[in-house]
């Protein structure tokens, strides 16, 4: 959902800031589908089956007139497909962390500062690359900031994504209790989190406060109020730096696992590496080890602000701009 999520938010901001009128082109995931619907139109293909994507995506520009293509997207659309579509239609292309192949065709590309841009094979990229934590598209809300409350004891964050399918949540719990049951333990959750009654289950059998947040409309202020994080890599990593709290970071993939050292080397938080690699004994020691020195990330946190929230109208404002420049002779 955090692809999803931040479509949403630089739609919203084309829309609101720029007079634009944005439309979705989506397909597979219902549940988003539905999300989007709530505010946008969404252009859906009639059946996956034999499904022609670059048929599909030609049709769905052809039939808006779309000035501008913005892709967030991992689904082997090729590369040689993206290029006739800009052929055929002259359509200005933005792709948004973006490792396919594709991305050598788009005419802007955004990326957070990871280090996988410098591995690439940029070869034949003639468009604009912009790479930095001001380009990070997050939700308005984490543009504010959160007052925190005084706590009598320390309140650490869970949160797996909205699903967790790899049930990584009920570990991690499970390893948290068992340092300390004065710990207060926050677990986020999303409405198709597949192990919810398990959770409840164990929370009643442990001492430390848990407390289960679902889907909250809220997300920033929900998690503002945790001194530390326990997070699986991705989106909410960034959503949590914004906040300025330090966070644990586990890692899906070994291309997450690169991602998330950028984070570690701007100071922002420890990599506990892939989620099948973990063990009880070094996730308690590395948080441990952040408990004792969260006054040395806080530090670090606040006095660089990384990402402050505003990188859909930076992103949004380059692209209207580029897109002006491309088309002024046309």
């Amino acid at each position: 959902m955090g692809h999803v999520i931040r479509c949403i938010t630089l739609a919203e901001t084309f829309n609101e800031k720029f007079n634009s009128n944005v439309t979705f082109a989506m397909r597979e995931s219902e549940n988003a589908i539905q999300i989007v619907e709530e505010s946008f139109k969404v252009l859906t293909p009639q059946s996956n089956n034999h499904f022609n994507y670059y048929g599909w995506l030609l049709r769905c520009i052809k039939e808006i007139d779309a000035d501008i293509l913005v892709l967030d997207v991992r689904d082997c659309l090729s590369k040689e497909e993206l290029k006739k579509i800009k052929r055929i239609t002259n359509i200005t292309i933005i792709t948004i962390d973006d490792p396919e192949e594709k991305r050598l065709e788009s005419d802007m590309t955004f990326y957070p500062p990871i280090p996988q841009l410098k591995k690439w094979n940029w070869n034949d990229f003639n468009g604009k690359l912009f790479s930095g934590w001001e380009y990070v598209i997050l939700r308005p809300e984490f543009q504010q900031n959160y007052s925190k409350l005084q706590k009598e004891n320390f309140e650490i964050l869970v949160a797996m994504g909205a699903t967790d399918p790899h049930n990584i949540t009920l570990k991690i719990v499970n390893a948290i209790h068992n340092i300390d049951n004065k710990l207060i333990i926050k677990v986020l959750i999303g409405n198709e989190f597949g192990n919810e009654k398990e959770l409840n289950q164990f929370c009643k059998q442990v001492p430390n406060k848990i407390i289960i947040v679902k889907n909250p409309k809220n997300v920033a202020k929900t998690m503002s109020s945790s001194d530390l994080a326990v997070i699986s890599f991705g989106m909410t990593a960034y959503e949590i730096a914004a906040l300025n709290i330090p966070a644990l970071y586990i890692c899906i993939s070994p291309d997450h696992a690169l991602s998330a050292s950028a984070f570690v080397n701007a100071g922002l938080g420890i990599s506990l590496g892939l989620y099948d690699n973990l063990n009880d004994n070094f996730v308690q020691t590395e948080l441990k080890n952040m408990i004792e020195k969260k006054s040395e990330y806080y530090g670090k946190l606040k006095e660089r602000k990384l990402i402050d929230g505003h990188g859909a109208y930076r992103t949004a404002e380059l692209i209207i701009k580029e897109y002006s420049r491309i088309n002024a002779y046309g």
